[in-house]
């Protein structure tokens, strides 16, 4: 029992690391990355299960394995780390997959709902139902306000968006005041690289210009908070962008 707590162990976590590897260089499709999870969550606990056995045995039998069982038990329980996590997110979390700055007007998907097959959750309109839930769950989520011109945050986000690693899908420009450009995006999420689309609206309002995001996820019925941290990562990247530039421009001092 404790030599098999150990080897089922070790495999869930090979399995695991292969799984995620496999996923992130596009050799493990994603509802495929979904099942593989489950074997693995699966087979540590399996391997929790057959360590209690060995101690058990040890302990009424003096049979050897305390050693195995205990690698047995240490290994699933970080292999169980990440699934914990999720399981708290899930419970904490409100139950939805498409997250906005503007909850009211929130920015328009224009390409990536071409992108979608029937096994991929539909992308239409934003579900304001949501909004109450989201805005207590994160209130972060905010539209910001920047002194630029619609060309130069054009750039800067492009400079963001290739620093994030994030692919462009398309692009649509609104006219109005100033102009309004929305880019669209597909983001994977930093580890896993579970890819959500985002949509980036850049509103001229002369003097500043004022950017929202839409994130909306392509799988699942729950996004564990990432598509409001897919918003942050973006704004966080640009903002060091914008940070980068005027270092470049200031005059060092006497």
């Amino acid at each position: 029992m404790a030599k098999w707590s150990r080897r089922t162990a070790m495999f869930s976590a090979v399995l695991l690391i292969t799984s995620i590897l496999g996923h992130r260089f596009g050799l493990v499709e994603t509802i495929s990355l979904f099942w593989l999870a489950g074997i693995v969550a699966a087979l540590a606990l399996l391997a929790i299960l057959l360590a209690a056995l060995g101690y058990f045995q040890l302990w009424e039998f003096g049979d050897r394995g305390g050693r195995n069982s205990t690698k047995g038990l240490l290994i699933a329980l970080v292999v169980l780390l990440p699934f914990g996590w999720g399981t708290a997110r899930l419970l904490t979390l409100p139950r939805i997959t498409d997250v906005s700055t503007d909850l009211s007007n929130p920015p328009t998907f224009h390409h990536a709902a071409n992108r979608r097959d029937a096994r991929m959750n539909a992308l239409g309109a934003f579900d304001r139902g949501n909004g109450s839930a989201q805005q207590d769950a994160y209130p972060q989520a905010t539209g910001r306000r920047y002194p630029l011109s619609l060309d130069l945050a054009l750039e800067i986000a492009t400079a963001a968006l290739s620093d994030l690693g994030w692919s462009p899908l398309g692009r649509a420009r609104l006219g109005g005041f100033g102009g309004t450009v929305t880019l669209e995006v597909a983001a994977p999420s930093p580890w896993v690289g579970v890819v959500s689309d985002v949509a980036i609206r850049l509103m001229d309002e002369g003097d500043a210009i004022f950017v929202d995001l839409r994130s909306a996820s392509r799988y699942g019925v729950h996004d564990l908070g990432g598509n409001a941290a897919a918003i942050a990562r973006f704004y966080a990247a640009m903002e060091a962008e914008i940070m980068d530039r005027n270092a470049l421009f200031q005059t060092p001092a006497e």
